[in-house]
C-alpha cells in the first residue's frame, strides 16, 4: 500500500501565489485534510466575500471549501457556501484523485445560476440575523462581482490554472514514484533480510551446539574453545546487521535492567574486531538500574559501539589507538559516551546523519559497508526512552574525533518523550 504524497508546502504556495498575481483570484490546493493557500489569499476575496467574514461567516466558508476541496471528483463550476462560484479541478495520478484546486469567485451569468445564488443568499443573510440596511450593503457588493460566461472559449479564470495543474501534477507524479520505488525497496530489503535471518538462526544453533559439545567431548586446546566462541561471536555481529535491515526487534517490553552489563556484552562482542584493527577499549561505566526495554538498548548499544570498531584507524606500533566509553548517573538521568579517532563526519552532515538511509561522506569507500540505518535506529530507540543522542564530530590533525553523547532518563516520567536528535556545539 503506497503511503500518501505530499506536496512540499513551500513548493505548492509558490505555484499557487504565481496564479493569484495573474489573475486577481484567490486559489487554494485542498490534498485530503490539508489545505495550503498562498499568503496573499485573503486580500484577493472579492469585497462580498470580505463583508461576511467580517459579519462572522468565515468559519463556515473556510469548512465549505475544505469540504468541497475534499470530495471533489469532478472539473466545472461550483457554488460556495456564500452564494458565489468557485472553479474546481481535481489533480488525479495513477487513477485516483489526489488533491484538488478550488479557485475564484465570480457570478455565473445564466438564471439558473443567479437564481441558485439569491436562493443561497437569503439563508445566508437569514442566518446571519441581517437587517435591511446589511442586506442592501452586500446585495451592492454582490453585483460587483466579476460574471463570467461558462459557455465561453475564453474564460480569464481559466487562463492559467491549467498549467499550475500540470506543474502539480508532475510534483505528484514523481512523489508517488518515489514512493513506489521506496516500497518497492522495502519489500526487497525485507525478503533478503527474512531470507538471510533464518539461515543466521540455523548457524547461531549449530555454533552453540560446537560449543557445548566441546565442553562435554575429549579435552581440546583453548584456542578451539576461543575460536568456538568467535564463531558464535560472528553470527551475533551478522544478526545485528540483519536487525537492522528488518527493524525486527519486536515492541518495547519494559523491565528494570542494569545498563552496565548491556555495555560491557556489546564491547565483548566487538573485542575481537577491535584487536584485528589495533584498536583498544577504554572502558569506563558506572552501573544504574532503571526501566528500559532491554533488547531494544541493547541493539542501540552494539550499533554504537561497532560503528565506533568501524570506523576507528589501525593503531601500529608508533601509536595506540583506543576507542574511550564513559558512563555516569546523573540525578535525572544516565550518561553514555562513545569516543573514538578515525573516519568522521563533516560539520554539514551532523543534522543528516541520523536520517534512514543516509551515509556520511567520508564513510563511501568499498571497505566500508552499511546500509546507513544503524544510526537512524538508534536515534529512534533512544527517543523511545525519552532521551536524546547528539554527536559531535572535529579533525583532529589527519582524523576526527567523533563522539557520541546519550542521555537516558532514570523516571518513567521521562520516557517515551519525543525530544530530536540533535548536535553538540
Amino acid at each position: 500500500m503506497v503511503a500518501d504524497i505530499k506536496i512540499d508546502s513551500n513548493v505548492a504556495k509558490a505555484l499557487l501565489e504565481l496564479y493569484s498575481e495573474a489573475t486577481d483570484y484567490p486559489i487554494g490546493l485542498y490534498e485530503g485534510q490539508r489545505v495550503i493557500v498562498p499568503e496573499s489569499s485573503s486580500r484577493r476575496f472579492r469585497k462580498y466575500c470580505q463583508k461576511l467574514h467580517s459579519l462572522g461567516l468565515r468559519q463556515q466558508c473556510d469548512a465549505d471549501h475544505k469540504r468541497r476541496g475534499a470530495r471533489a471528483a469532478k472539473e466545472g463550476f461550483e457554488m460556495c457556501y456564500a452564494g458565489l462560484f468557485n472553479y474546481t479541478l481535481p489533480i488525479k495520478v495513477g487513477g485516483q484523485v489526489r488533491a484538488t484546486l478550488l479557485c475564484g469567485q465570480v457570478r455565473l451569468k445564466d438564471s439558473v445560476s443567479e437564481n441558485l445564488s439569491k436562493q443561497c443568499r437569503g439563508r445566508v443573510y437569514s442566518d446571519l440575523q441581517l437587517d435591511f440596511e446589511q442586506r442592501r450593503e452586500l446585495e451592492k457588493l454582490y453585483q460587483d462581482v466579476t460574471i463570467v460566461d461558462p459557455e465561453k472559449d475564453e474564460v480569464p479564470l481559466l487562463n492559467h490554472l491549467w498549467a499550475i495543474q500540470k506543474q502539480f501534477y508532475e510534483l505528484l507524479s514523481l512523489n508517488l514514484k518515489l514512493e513506489q520505488e521506496k516500497e518497492l525497496f522495502d519489500q526487497s530489503r525485507e525478503n533478503i533480510a527474512h531470507e538471510f535471518q533464518i539461515r543466521l538462526q540455523g548457524l547461531w544453533a549449530d555454533s552453540e551446539n560446537l560449543q557445548r559439545a566441546l565442553r562435554v567431548g575429549r579435552p581440546v586446546s583453548q584456542q578451539a574453545y576461543q575460536d568456538a566462541e568467535e564463531v558464535l561471536k560472528g553470527v551475533q555481529r551478522l544478526n545485528v546487521l540483519v536487525q537492522n535491515l528488518r527493524l525486527g526487534l519486536g515492541e518495547y517490553q519494559w523491565k528494570e535492567s542494569h545498563i552496565e552489563r548491556l555495555v560491557r556484552a556489546s564491547v565483548a562482542l566487538y573485542q575481537s574486531e577491535a584487536q584485528r584493527k589495533s584498536v583498544a577499549f577504554d572502558v569506563e561505566v558506572e552501573d544504574a538500574c532503571f526501566e528500559m526495554s532491554k533488547r531494544h538498548i541493547a541493539h542501540m548499544l552494539n550499533n554504537l559501539v561497532h560503528n565506533a570498531v568501524k570506523y576507528s584507524y589501525r593503531g601500529t606500533r608508533e601509536r595506540n589507538r583506543v576507542i574511550k566509553i564513559r558512563g555516569k548517573r546523573k540525578p535525572d538521568f544516565y550518561e553514555l559516551e562513545t569516543e573514538n579517532y578515525g573516519v568522521g563526519i563533516l560539520p554539514e552532515e551532523t543534522v543528516r546523519i541520523f536520517e534512514e538511509g543516509y551515509r556520511g561522506k567520508l564513510t563511501r569507500d568499498e571497505s566500508r559497508t552499511g546500509a546507513g540505518l544503524g544510526l537512524a535506529i538508534a536515534k529512534e530507540i533512544v527517543q523511545s526512552h525519552g532521551g536524546t543522542i547528539r554527536l559531535s564530530s572535529y579533525q583532529k590533525g589527519t582524523a576526527y574525533l567523533t563522539r557520541f553523547t546519550i542521555r537516558l532518563p532514570l523516571s518513567k516520567s521521562g520516557r517515551r518523550s519525543n525530544v530530536k536528535a540533535d548536535n553538540l556545539d
